[in-house]
């Protein structure tokens, strides 16, 4: 994660970090049998973009179940209308609260 954080995608082989689902933007990164799921959305104001870690698993099967990508949408979801309702707001670093 530290690593993503510094050098993004690019700084990950595709052995450590994939899209789990293209169409829907899901992403997987992995170490072992551990995998995290997560969405990019884009940051309020135009700031860039944020990684919604969505949740993890230890892989017990090949392919990857609907029932995780489907968790890691409906948090993408979620947190789009929160943001579009008002009920989330994203402070930068230092600004008052």
């Amino acid at each position: 994660m530290e690593r993503y954080a510094n050098e993004g995608r690019q700084g990950l082989t595709t052995d450590q970090c994939h899209l789990a689902d293209k169409k829907e933007g899901i992403w997987e990164f992995r170490r072992g049998r551990l995998r995290i799921y997560f969405v990019m959305v884009d940051a309020s104001g135009g700031q860039g973009q944020i990684v919604l870690l969505s949740h993890g698993i230890i892989k017990k099967h090949q392919k990857t179940k609907v029932r995780d990508k489907e968790e890691a949408k409906q948090l993408r979801n979620a947190y789009n209308l929160a943001m579009a309702d008002g009920r989330l707001k994203i402070y930068q670093q230092g600004e008052k609260k």
